[in-house]
């Protein structure tokens, strides 16, 4: 079959798939939508759904593919190499294949493990909310993995051979249930003692995700602060041998659901509570490939209005950030820009009121996942003269010669960061912004250290998750002896 463009006369015709279709028709397409619409990443999405829809893609179509992504950078489409292309497209066309591949193209398995001990009884009678969000975080992820397995967990791992629907059906209190069947009789478990379970039940290809209430069970003592402490210790061994022997990274999700059952203090005593509390989902995999999969899945797992906080830890979070200084946006008094990609700036003054203002553009998809850290102001460092403001990337924002400039930029704009200092500024030399590592508010917020009076119980709190996420924190930290995730230089030249 041939198709004529009225306009050039010419006739192509391509082989893709035992079918005769026109490539070079679709990218001319491509190429006149992307020019004209007012959505070129609209444009430039449906087209690649047109030619991975028969789930093989010739060479030559993932050339142009790579060709039109690369043009189009403002699409955010990952393309730092081949191999983060093709894991792109195959989570748009689950089992794409390539007629030449030069990466590994298998999914990760999904490991579920489910703590079912007495205190997890209260989040399976409150209402759905626990299941919900289960099913929910799976289905999500689901398009990035492969074969799922589901297990409870308390002093042993019970698998469960069900599909999605049919292990939900089995987070029941019913007494056939598997949840009930193999229950552990106490009223937690040894979060470490499971941890390490988890941990050494995962491959290289896996991905397991845990889920508990996150308390830990202290043995009974006159010092609970030790025992928080000695536990904390015990967290940070196992994931620092996790860390070596597999190069785990770790995502930790605090969702929120109805309670209806006993709540057990660190005494371990049985209180009757119906409330709002907390439940925790731990995930572990190959750094790389978790790490890949926590940036393409963030925004859509934060769409779940039950996903109250979260913490992505990794072993090597440190990296150079791109930046591109701008012209007029945020601009407060005078200065010459003298390398824009570099940074540097020369012959600064203040305004009439003694304020010095410049912004700049930066590329932290790198950070995706980690927001509510990169985005919050008062995790940076600067020179005590000034102060900085965060603000997503929009190019609106920017005047036409700003635009111009923007060109240049050889990587995806993120945020735009907005520099303000005072008259102090004009006898520096240079300007240091780093984003420093530290743990979020959220877990403080939500942390006991004693759980013994009733206000507590019905808190949304959770006894010693403090300590938990210190001993994971630190146990990164440990292969990481620097206190920033970046350090972004401005040099003031005189």
């Amino acid at each position: 079959m041939k198709v004529t463009l009225n306009k050039s006369k010419k006739t192509f015709n391509f082989f893709l798939s035992g079918k005769t279709i026109f490539l070079t028709y679709y990218f001319f397409i491509i190429s006149t939508v992307i020019n004209c619409s007012v959505d070129p990443c609209k444009a430039l999405d449906e087209k690649i759904n047109i030619l991975i829809q028969d789930g093989f893609l010739k060479n030559y179509d993932f050339e142009k593919i790579s060709e039109q992504v690369q043009k189009h950078k403002q699409c955010k489409i990952p393309l730092s190499n081949s191999c983060e292309l093709q894991k792109y497209l195959q989570t748009k066309k689950v089992n794409l294949s390539f007629e030449k591949s030069n990466c590994q193209t298998t999914f990760p398995i999904m490991k579920i493990f489910i703590e079912n001990s007495d205190s997890m009884d209260g989040y399976i009678r409150g209402s759905n909310d626990f299941k919900d969000s289960i099913t929910n975080l799976v289905v999500r992820l689901k398009t990035v993995t492969g074969k799922i397995e589901f297990n409870f967990i308390n002093s042993e791992i019970i698998p469960v051979k069900k599909q999605l629907e049919g292990f939900i059906k089995e987070i029941s209190l019913n007494g056939n249930s598997s949840y009930v069947k193999f229950k552990s009789s106490t009223f937690g478990s040894d979060l470490n003692s499971i941890f390490n379970k988890v941990l050494n039940n995962l491959d290289s290809n896996d991905i397991s995700i845990f889920i508990t209430d996150g308390i830990y069970s202290i043995q009974e003592s006159n010092n609970i602060q030790t025992e928080l402490f000695n536990s904390q210790n015990l967290t940070m061994n196992s994931f620092i041998e996790a860390i070596q022997s597999k190069s785990i990274s770790t995502i930790v999700l605090q969702y929120e659901a109805n309670f209806d059952g006993n709540y057990f203090d660190m005494k371990h005593f049985p209180h009757q509570v119906k409330t709002k509390k907390p439940f925790y989902i731990f995930i572990f995999g190959d750094k790389e490939q978790l790490g890949n999969i926590w940036r393409e899945k963030a925004e859509d797992l934060k769409k779940n209005a039950k996903l109250k906080n979260y913490l992505f830890f990794n072993k090597e979070q440190s990296a150079p950030i791109p930046i591109i200084l701008l012209s007029n946006y945020k601009k407060k008094g005078s200065k010459k820009i003298n390398d824009r990609l570099k940074g540097t700036l020369g012959n600064i003054k203040t305004n009439e009121s003694g304020i010095f203002g410049f912004s700049f553009i930066t590329d932290y998809s790198l950070f995706k996942g980690i927001e509510n850290i990169t985005e919050n102001k008062i995790n940076y460092k600067i020179n005590p003269s000034c102060e900085i403001e965060i603000e997503k990337f929009e190019e609106s924002l920017l005047d036409s010669n700003e635009k111009i400039f923007l060109k240049k930029f050889q990587s995806v704009p993120t945020h735009i960061i907005a520099v303000e200092c005072d008259k102090k500024i004009e006898k520096e030399d240079k300007i240091t912004i780093s984003l420093m590592k530290k743990n979020s508010n959220w877990v403080k917020d939500s942390n006991l250290n004693n759980d013994l009076s009733y206000s507590n119980w019905v808190e949304f709190k959770t006894f010693g998750i403090e300590s938990l996420i210190s001993g994971i924190s630190e146990a990164y930290e440990e292969f990481s002896r620097s206190d920033t995730y970046f350090t972004i230089q401005i040099n003031l030249e005189r």
